[in-house]
C-alpha cells in the first residue's frame, strides 16, 4: 500500500511542522502567564537557589 519512500517523505515534512507547532504553542503559553504565576516561579527559583547554597556550604564544612 505505502512504500518506504512515501513514509519517509511524509515524516520529513510532517515532523518539522509538528515541532514548529509545538514550539509556537509553548512560546504562546509562556507569554500568557499571569503575574501571580510569574511571581510564583520567581519565588520558587529563589528558594531552590537558597537551598542549593545551604547544601553546598554544608558539604564544604564536611570536607574540611
Amino acid at each position: 500500500m505505502f512504500d518506504h519512500g512515501f513514509l519517509w517523505g511524509f515524516a520529513t515534512i510532517l515532523g518539522p511542522l509538528l515541532l514548529l507547532a509545538a514550539l509556537i504553542y509553548g512560546i504562546m503559553m509562556y507569554r500568557r502567564r499571569s503575574q501571580s504565576s510569574k511571581n510564583h516561579t520567581e519565588d520558587a527559583t529563589r528558594a531552590l537557589y537558597k537551598e542549593a547554597g545551604r547544601q553546598e556550604r554544608r558539604e564544604e564544612g564536611r570536607s574540611r
